[in-house]
């Protein structure tokens, strides 16, 4: 838990007592209606930098919004479900990283200044193979889905640079069984 107490400050559910405190808490509900793990919940604030020629965040800044998403349920998921020497080889990838092998985003509505991104996740799927993680961002301002983030990892083996099999990891089988009874 020690990562995700260190990035527990991009955590919205810890925002209060600001003028956009009802319109998050409405976010944070659909977006927990809609199956994202509160946990990868992580909110951007847009600044100018972020903004293209056009008026709205350029394309190329939404992976960044939702990498601290994919780093708090990565560390979730390993805090819970795998052992200690596990989550020592995968956290800071001394032994073991789970590598992003296809990326897509899906981009739904443009999104101006100023406002904030408020991302989470959850799994799709994860066999043997694969963690499969859906990401979707939300406006702040809007309260709208305007974006999503679809990523397939596999596990790698550093020293080897070889794939391994998520069963292989101790970690597989308890994730698997822990998410089937979400679905």
């Amino acid at each position: 838990m020690k990562l995700l107490d260190r990035t527990s400050f991009a955590s919205p559910l810890a925002r209060t007592g600001d003028t956009f405190g009802d319109k998050r808490r409405k976010v944070l509900d659909a977006m927990t209606h809609r199956g994202l793990d509160p946990i990868s919940f992580t909110e951007t604030v847009v600044v100018p930098h972020h903004i293209d020629f056009m008026g709205h965040i350029a394309n190329a800044h939404y992976p960044t919004f939702f990498q601290v998403s994919h780093n708090r349920l990565l560390c979730a998921y390993i805090a819970e479900f795998t052992n200690e020497e596990f989550a020592s080889a995968v956290t800071g990838a001394h032994e073991i990283a789970p590598v992003p092998i296809q990326i897509s985003t899906a981009f739904r509505l443009p999104v101006g200044f100023p406002d904030a991104i408020i991302t989470g996740g959850r799994f799709a799927k994860v066999d043997d193979k694969i963690w499969h993680i859906v990401y979707e961002a939300f406006s702040l301002a809007s309260g709208q889905h305007v974006a999503t983030f679809d990523v397939i990892n596999r596990l790698v083996d550093l020293k080897t640079g070889r794939a391994i099999k998520i069963s292989e990891s101790d970690a597989g089988r308890e994730l698997r069984e822990s998410r089937a009874g979400n679905q």
